[in-house]
């Protein structure tokens, strides 16, 4: 952990116990971020932290923060120079639960002197004529240009989704296919999981090359809420419902608009009707603390 620069942005309910731990241990270099007053503080923190030539950032924090993190990383071209540590101290952690990640407080009790272990993942990338935004995690499509104005509150999400028809195409192992579906929504994996553990599959890998994409038929609202309550449980939401597709490169025409997200988070102002799904040719150098 000496040898990272340790951006700080918990959640409320880990902020307390982090200032604690920064209290007691000076010597990491560490830096808040200040939400308030400057709502891209996160973002010139990483710029000043690539600027000054530190090889390795540690960003305390959640999916969100991570996502925004390998964002600025992409646009300075910095991907592939910066070694990346995530330290779960969010709200969902979804990208720290597929990675094995110990809640912090575990983490660095444990693991303050381990030397820890390099792990290459994929990045993915979303085009879109609104913007283009890499994801870690998933991106999407579903929510409607009322329900994209709030966050997101799922059972008011799924009674408000309406029929898209999508033409689908995507790319694997130098075959293109194609399929036009009727669909509610379509998210396009990285990682797993989702909204606190949800997930279509568990054997989605942020690691192998390939994007994972499910997309929902139009059903009755009540059964996709019950699919989304058994999640809750465990079990995974693909089902005859569901249809996948598997591969590097995944492209989404629609006749609707569509209102893209990318890890949660708004891809930009307006709506889009092509949206493409690839896997970056730059591999993000992914450390984990401890053994």
């Amino acid at each position: 952990m000496k040898d990272f620069f340790h951006i700080l942005n918990p959640n409320q309910d880990h902020a307390k116990g982090v200032r604690r731990f920064f209290r007691k241990n000076l010597q990491l270099q560490s830096m808040w971020v200040e939400r308030t007053s400057h709502p891209t503080h996160l973002e010139t923190l990483v710029l000043w932290a690539v600027n000054e030539g530190h090889p390795n950032i540690a960003i305390w924090g959640g999916d969100g923060s991570l996502s925004r993190v390998v964002q600025c990383l992409y646009e300075l071209k910095a991907l592939e120079k910066v070694t990346l540590a995530l330290v779960p101290a969010g709200t969902c952690n979804d990208f720290g639960r597929k990675m094995g990640l110990a809640l912090w407080k575990k983490l660095v009790h444990n693991f303050l002197e381990a030397p820890g272990r390099h792990e290459l993942v994929d990045v993915g990338l979303l085009k879109s004529e609104i913007g283009n935004r890499t994801f870690i995690n998933n991106a999407g499509f579903g929510r409607t240009a009322h329900r994209a104005r709030y966050k997101s509150h799922p059972i008011r999400d799924i009674y408000s989704f309406s029929t898209k028809r999508l033409d689908i195409n995507w790319t694997l192992n130098g075959s293109d296919s194609y399929e036009t579906r009727d669909a509610f929504l379509g998210v396009v994996c990285n990682g797993p999981f989702f909204n606190g553990g949800l997930n279509f599959e568990k054997d989605v890998d942020p690691s192998d090359g390939i994007l994972n994409g499910f997309f929902e038929a139009p059903q009755p609202p009540r059964s996709l809420v019950w699919k989304f309550i058994k999640g809750r449980f465990g079990h995974p939401l693909f089902n005859h419902n569901s249809f996948r597709v598997d591969g590097p490169f995944i492209r989404v025409g629609s006749d609707e608009d569509l209102f893209p997200q990318v890890d949660g988070e708004p891809v930009g102002e307006g709506s889009a009707r092509n949206l493409e799904f690839s896997i970056l040719p730059q591999k993000l150098k992914f450390h984990h603390f401890g053994r």
